[in-house]
């Protein structure tokens, strides 16, 4: 996941839209939000598995498949995406 570069003027503006004022700088600010956001990103990462993304039953595409033949299937099956096999 790339991150989005928050600047200094964002934050000031985001810090004054909210209700009293945060005494905080927006360096300290940027700080926190990266490193909750890496947390968060880290908890997502580790606490979620394929089962609870992915439905049954699972259709996969074979390396060998054209890209035709491969969008008519996930258009077909409904789907935005499958596993690719040998």
């Amino acid at each position: 996941m790339r991150m989005v570069d928050i600047s200094e003027q964002d934050v000031l503006k985001a810090m004054k839209a909210m209700q009293g004022y945060i005494d905080i700088t927006p360096r300290d600010f940027k700080e926190i939000y990266r490193a909750a956001y890496a947390l968060a990103v880290e908890r997502i990462k580790t606490s979620m598995k394929a089962v609870d993304l992915m439905t049954s039953p699972v259709h996969s595409v074979n390396f060998s498949m054209s890209l035709l033949e491969t969008a008519e299937l996930l258009a077909e099956k409904k789907i935005s995406g499958a596993p690719v096999v040998d």
